[in-house]
């Protein structure tokens, strides 16, 4: 649980997609939306609309009706959400929490599936290359 309380977010360009490690607790809902703000603004400068978030490590301290809020922020605020494929790999402790956002995010309009492991979200992505 140690890597857990520093927090960071990591941006890198893979062969065929745009990559986000986040790592760190989160407990507030304004420090989601600041990160949901920084990964917006780097999808806007990258040329790929296929990205990998990586969220092992991220453990989120919010009731899931937060969740609901934040697709909303995406929908009204962060439109470039609406312009990618999202693949979001998350831990066991975050699956329900990671679901629950996955299935509203998919109500609005947002293409993003949910996964344990790193291979399978490179494999869904990478499903999609030659749309891109």
């Amino acid at each position: 649980m140690l890597l857990l309380k520093r927090k960071t977010l990591l941006f890198t360009e893979e062969l065929n997609y745009f990559k986000v490690v986040s790592r760190g607790e989160r407990w507030h809902f304004a420090e989601v939306i600041q990160n949901a703000n920084k990964i917006h603004q780097a999808i806007q400068k990258s040329p790929y609309k296929l990205v990998l978030l990586d969220y092992r490590e991220t453990c989120y301290h919010l009731p899931q009706n937060q969740t609901f809020n934040l697709v909303k922020v995406f929908e009204i605020q962060l439109s470039k959400f609406k312009e990618v494929k999202i693949a979001v790999i998350v831990s066991n402790r975050s699956k329900e929490i990671g679901s629950f956002w996955s299935s509203v995010c998919r109500s609005k309009g947002l293409d993003c599936n949910i996964y344990n492991e790193v291979k399978e979200g490179e494999n869904w992505l990478a499903s999609h290359f030659s749309t891109y």
